[in-house]
C-alpha cells in the first residue's frame, strides 16, 4: 500500500463515521418535539410548523431561503 492508498482509506473511513453520527443525530432529532413556529433568520417572520416539521434544522421561511439559493 502506497501512502496515496493509506490517504484513501482513511478518507473512507472518516466518511463511514461521520455519516453514521449523521443518522444517530436524525434519529433523535425524529423524537424531538416541533415547536409551533420559529423565527426566521433572515426577515424575522414565523417560519410556519408545517415547515419546520419538513425541515426541522431550518432557520429561514421559504421566501428567504428560495431568495437565498437564487430560485426567486
Amino acid at each position: 500500500m502506497d501512502d496515496i492508498d493509506i490517504l484513501q482509506n482513511a478518507a473512507a473511513l472518516e466518511d463511514e463515521a461521520r455519516l453514521r453520527k449523521l443518522r444517530m443525530l436524525r434519529k433523535r432529532e425524529d423524537h424531538l418535539p416541533v415547536p409551533e413556529s420559529r423565527e426566521c433568520e433572515s426577515c424575522g417572520d414565523d417560519i410556519p410548523k408545517a415547515r419546520l416539521e419538513a425541515r426541522p434544522a431550518t432557520t429561514m421561511c421559504v421566501d428567504c431561503q428560495q431568495e437565498r439559493e437564487g430560485r426567486r
